[in-house]
């Protein structure tokens, strides 16, 4: 879980104001107290709005790993539930005629960035497989940053690929 404190990714989460910060549950698998106190700190950086998506039922999800204003989506997004509200349904808000991990992770991505977030946030997706490569192109056309974990899911052996967009402009 290096990736999480790269250098690249602290600067850029502490240059934004608010960040929106997608996390695949699979790219940091397997999770035990070593592994969540990493996610903990990144997670309490002033202005990041952290979501965790993956596959597992939500309950499971949020069992895993049990923090506070973190947005849970499970059944990768199809269900999700945000800080101090009920669990809620993706379906309930947009007509999906695709449910397979791809379409809903992106559906998801999308729905939150537009619905949940606010207008002038930075969106960051950190991913590790084909479940998250829509979600993760979704971001890049956002002009966000897709960090794209190799390993096929499992702790890194080799460095994260940064495919992201330029800092913008400062005046």
């Amino acid at each position: 879980m290096e990736f999480l404190f790269h250098p690249p990714l602290l600067e850029r989460l502490t240059a934004e104001p608010v960040t929106r910060l997608f996390m695949s549950y699979e790219a940091v698998q397997p999770l035990d107290k070593s592994r969540v106190q990493p996610l903990k700190r990144l997670f309490g950086l002033p202005g990041v709005l952290p979501v965790v998506i993956g596959a597992p039922p939500l309950d499971e999800l949020r069992a895993a790993l049990p923090l506070d204003g973190v947005l849970y989506a499970g059944l990768n997004g199809a269900v999700f539930h945000e800080p101090e509200e009920v669990p809620d349904r993706l379906a309930r808000h947009l007509r999906l005629s695709d449910s397979r991990p791809p379409a809903l992770r992106r559906a998801l991505t999308g729905w939150v960035v537009a619905n949940r977030s606010p207008s002038d946030c930075f969106v960051i997706y950190i991913g590790c497989g084909e479940s998250d490569r829509a979600a993760m192109q979704l971001v890049q056309a956002l002009n966000g940053w897709a960090v794209f974990v190799s390993g096929d899911c499992l702790p890194l052996t080799s460095e994260p690929v940064w495919q992201k967009a330029p800092l913008p402009a400062t005046s």
